[in-house]
């Protein structure tokens, strides 16, 4: 293999690297995790967690679990008395 060809693969290797990191950054985000705990297991720099896990919004369904903070599940109304 000449040098231009290794430099290439080399070049290759390096970025589906990043992308895979960024894949498990897009998954630990939409998985809800903690962005600290996320850079942790990632080893990233926190910087590049903020960015891209900063454009993830997790759906919210109708199940009694994902309750936002306020209490009470999305989709439901107070009934008025």
């Amino acid at each position: 293999m000449n040098k231009a060809t290794e430099g290439e693969t080399i070049a290759r290797l390096d970025r589906m690297i990043q992308l895979l990191e960024d894949l498990f950054i897009l998954q630990g985000s939409v998985a809800q995790m903690k962005r600290k705990e996320l850079r942790t297991v990632v080893g990233l720099d926190m910087k590049r967690v903020n960015r891209i896990s900063k454009h993830v919004k997790v759906p919210m369904d109708d199940s009694p679990t994902s309750a936002p903070r306020g209490g009470r599940p999305s989709g439901t109304r107070r009934l008025k008395k």
